[in-house]
C-alpha cells in the first residue's frame, strides 16, 4: 500500500517528470529491461525532457517574458525564439554562486540571497521569483561547494554500482528500480535538498539494495 501511494505522489509532483513514464512503460511492455536495448527506448525521451525543461519556443510576435521564461535567447529561427527558462537562468546563477564560495558553498537556504543580489546587479531577470536552485546537483554545488558536490558524485556511483546488482524479478524492485531511475533524472531539474519528501523514495530504495544485499550474503 504504501509504495502505491509513493508512486500515485511521484505521477502528481513529476510534472514534467510524467514524460519519462512513457519510455517506462514501453519497456515493460516490450519486455525490454534486461536488453541493452532499452537504452534506446530511454535516451529521445530523457533528451526531450531536458530540452523542453530548459528551452521554450515561443513566436516572436508574442512575449517573451513569462513565469517559466524570459526574454534572454538562445536562437531565433524564421518566426520562432528559443528561450531561456528559469531552469536555465537558474543554473547559470547557481555556476556564478559556485565561484563566489568554491570551497564550502554560500550554505544551506542562502541561494536566494544571492538571487535578490543578481536581480540589483542586473544578471537575473525581475520578473522571476528568487527561486531555489532547482536541481539537486548545481544546487549542491552552489549551496555547499566542491566537496559536498564531490561526495554526492560518489554516492550517486556507489548506488548506481549497487541497483546493477539487484534482482529485476523481485516485485519491490521492479517498482523500486525505475523511481531511482527516473530520481536520477529528476535530479538535474529538481532539488533534493528543497523537495525533501524525495528523501523518503530514496531511502526506501536504500533500504532494498541493503536488504538484497543481506539476503544474498545468507545464502552463500
Amino acid at each position: 500500500i504504501a509504495v502505491v501511494l509513493i508512486c500515485s505522489a511521484l505521477c502528481f509532483t513529476f510534472a514534467k517528470g510524467l514524460l519519462l513514464l512513457i519510455p517506462l512503460v514501453l519497456v515493460r511492455i516490450l519486455q525490454l529491461h534486461k536488453s541493452r536495448f532499452s537504452t534506446f527506448i530511454w535516451l529521445p525521451f530523457v533528451l526531450l525532457f531536458l530540452l523542453l525543461s530548459h528551452v521554450q519556443f515561443k513566436s516572436v510576435n508574442s512575449d517573451a517574458n513569462s513565469m517559466y521564461a524570459s526574454s534572454d535567447k538562445i536562437y531565433t529561427l524564421e518566426s520562432i525564439n528559443l528561450l531561456k527558462t528559469s531552469y536555465t537562468t537558474n543554473k547559470e546563477t547557481a555556476v556564478r554562486a559556485f565561484r563566489s564560495a568554491p570551497l564550502l558553498g554560500l550554505g544551506v537556504g542562502n541561494y536566494n540571497a544571492f538571487v535578490d543580489k543578481q536581480k540589483e546587479l542586473g544578471l537575473y531577470p525581475n520578473h522571476y521569483y528568487s527561486y531555489d536552485p532547482h536541481s539537486t546537483w548545481f544546487g549542491t554545488l552552489a549551496e555547499l561547494g566542491i566537496f559536498a558536490f564531490f561526495a554526492l558524485g560518489c554516492l550517486v556511483v556507489y548506488l548506481i554500482k549497487r541497483a546493477r546488482k539487484l534482482d529485476i524479478n523481485i516485485p519491490m524492485n521492479k517498482v523500486l528500480l525505475p523511481i531511482f531511475l527516473i530520481l536520477m533524472i529528476e535530479s538535474i531539474t529538481m532539488d533534493m535538498l528543497n523537495f525533501r519528501f524525495l528523501y523518503i523514495l530514496l531511502g526506501l530504495f536504500i533500504l532494498q539494495i541493503e536488504t538484497s544485499t543481506k539476503k544474498e550474503n545468507a545464502i552463500h
